[in-house]
């Protein structure tokens, strides 16, 4: 909505004649949810007929009772209508549309702030969104095991949900390959405990048995012994969005380490000895 002067419909000048309010042809077609273009073809159409067959509006205080908005170019970019050139148009439009725009003049003419329906939003589809991530990543020159896992985080920005956090998916193995292990998983199999427990029993009794170390930051790296076993690879983050780069563990680690485990309990710190024979 708007309160402006009036022009021809030729001309761009401006006409120092006031004529109150006006409706803009593209509020109109948010209201009537047309295309912009065709409510100015809509208009364009009522304004050549009534200039044509009926009497011109010059006599609506010295006006044409439109405002024609052109951009650079000098092509129309939305036109203004007074009250009474709005109902007339509205009168080929179908009853539900001609209310809203009656409903909205109503609101003008009291003083109400230009309102708009708040539209709902539709949220797109899980699994479309995840095979679209996911086939831009493969196009990007991810393998498969990559390709899933930015397709979930593409999937978390675009839906707001991660689908493979969701079903308890934190590493997918590559095609062919066999599923490597986290520390976590290495504890829980060898009964060391669950969660955090399981992964701090696992990273100790792997540093124990010389399959890997901390660095100079603090952070486990495979030794030359496990390096055999160890693949880095990334995973889903659990408490954030996004991924980390984790050792992943061949499970073949599971059997050595419980042998490595066996071996330690029978030699533990005062074990009983058994006596020599004389």
């Amino acid at each position: 909505m708007s309160t402006s002067a009036i022009a021809p419909a030729v001309s761009s000048a401006v006409l120092s004649t006031e004529v109150g309010l006006t409706m803009s042809s593209r509020e109109i077609a948010e209201l009537t949810e047309k295309e912009h273009k065709h409510v100015i073809r809509d208009i364009e159409t009522m304004i050549t007929s009534i200039e044509k067959d009926g009497p011109d509006l010059s006599h609506q205080e010295n006006s044409m009772g439109y405002v024609r908005h052109k951009d650079a170019r000098g092509y129309t970019s939305s036109i203004d209508l007074t009250q009474d050139l709005t109902y007339n148009l509205m009168l080929g439009y179908d009853a539900a549309r001609r209310l809203k725009v009656v409903r909205r003049w109503m609101e003008l003419e009291r003083g109400a702030v230009p309102t708009t329906e708040p539209k709902r939003v539709r949220r797109p589809s899980v699994l479309s969104v995840f095979r679209s991530g996911k086939e831009i990543a493969r196009l990007a020159g991810f393998d498969e095991t990559q390709a899933s896992l930015r397709a979930a985080r593409y999937c978390e920005k675009k839906c707001g949900e991660n689908p493979l956090e969701l079903m308890g998916i934190t590493y997918q193995p590559a095609v062919g390959q066999v599923t490597y292990l986290l520390a976590t998983e290495i504890g829980e199999r060898l009964g060391l405990g669950t969660g955090r427990i399981a992964a701090m029993a696992a990273n100790k009794a792997m540093q124990r048995h010389g399959y890997q170390t901390k660095d100079d930051r603090d952070r486990w790296q495979p030794t030359a012994k496990g390096c055999a076993l160890a693949k880095l690879d990334e995973a889903n983050r659990k408490h954030s969005s996004g991924t980390a780069q984790a050792w992943h563990w061949h499970p073949d680690l599971v059997a050595a380490l419980r042998a490595d485990l066996d071996a330690e309990k029978a030699t533990a710190p005062f074990a009983r000895t058994p006596e020599a024979v004389s």
